[in-house]
């Protein structure tokens, strides 16, 4: 059996006042038939100048498949009164998202059996699942071909009925507003960049909002919260660099707040509690150090107070005492 060989056919690219010849850039179009064609007769060769090693290769999956603890549950993470955790099951090749309530001990609930939503595809994986604050609705990412571009769904929990909700080409980033009628989601250019975050109301009929746009194709666009749910941060990151806008959680009309503008190579990022922003920041300090200021003086950088000094010889601390404090924001308001 020959290797297929596929066909050369010149195409000029031209970028940055010069110009390259790729001959294989045709093999770039998925629904072209000859390149599904060829695609094929690829698979098939390899599986022909395989086949003498079928049986081998089924004794290896069969023993990595023994390593494995197939049937498996993770930690129960508390959110309100609710228990929230993902299981597995032997034979079955994706997790359930279950939670219970009030106690670990009590009956459980399948938020989302992944094994179910796969049938019938080839290829599935969810990208985030996100539940509403006050647990009643699940909004959730699935990709059915591999690209990482992500179809939002929502699943009303109590029924178990998906909203006439249907959203592509996102990043399944998503934060609820909490009024748990509103979310907001992240959307993706044609570099698969996230680049622009969008509100959708959920049953008023109208179309999403632009929220925020990010010009900037070296920056991509987050969505977070903070500890205490009171607010939600759109954050936009480069190699070098970092901005952070927030909005207030309980208003659903809310828009983007400018924590701090970009600078070259200064990264931030951003923590609420009790009427404070914590910030961790690079900025004159290599090892970040840690402020705190309170939220009405956020822009005057003269008033932020160093909570947790810049040590000049690197270490990994500074960042460590963020989590400790997040941690204990978690703990004390909830996470």
């Amino acid at each position: 059996m020959q290797p297929p060989v596929a066909s050369r056919r010149p195409t000029s690219l031209d970028a940055h006042d010069e110009t390259r010849v790729d001959e294989y850039f045709w093999l770039r179009n998925r629904d072209d038939p000859e390149v599904l064609a060829y695609l094929e007769a690829e698979n098939a060769y390899t599986e022909a100048q395989m086949a003498h090693t079928a049986p081998l290769q089924e004794t290896l999956y069969r023993e990595f498949l023994s390593r494995i603890k197939e049937t498996d549950l993770s930690v129960p993470v508390k959110r309100d009164e609710w228990f929230y955790y993902s299981r597995t099951e032997q034979g079955r090749q994706y997790p359930l998202f279950c939670r219970k309530h009030g106690s670990v001990d009590a009956a459980e609930e399948i938020v989302l059996d992944i094994n179910l939503l796969a049938e019938g595809h080839d290829y599935f994986d969810i990208g985030s699942a996100t539940v509403s604050p006050d647990h009643s609705m699940l909004v959730y990412g699935e990709d059915t071909d591999g690209s990482e571009r992500y179809r939002l769904r929502v699943k009303a929990l109590a029924s178990g009925e998906l909203l006439d909700v249907d959203i592509t080409n996102t990043a399944a980033n998503v934060e609820w507003c909490n009024d748990n009628r509103t979310f907001y989601y992240t959307v993706l250019d044609e570099t698969r960049r996230p680049y622009r975050v969008y509100r959708h109301r959920l049953g008023q009929g109208v179309p999403d909002e632009l929220v925020f746009e990010e010009p900037d194709e070296a920056f991509f666009v987050h969505l977070g919260h903070s500890k205490d749910r009171r607010q939600l941060y759109i954050s936009l990151g480069s190699n070098v660099t970092s901005e952070e806008y927030f909005l207030a959680a309980d208003d659903p009309e809310a828009q983007p707040v400018l924590f701090q503008a970009r600078e070259h190579g200064v990264e931030y990022s951003i923590e609420h509690r009790a009427g404070e922003f914590w910030v961790l920041s690079n900025r004159d300090a290599v090892d970040f150090r840690l402020f705190r200021v309170p939220v009405q003086h956020y822009q005057e950088t003269s008033a932020w107070q160093e909570y947790v000094p810049h040590r000049e010889k690197p270490s990994s601390k500074t960042s460590s005492y963020f989590g400790i404090f997040s941690r204990f924001i978690c703990a004390t308001k909830g996470c």
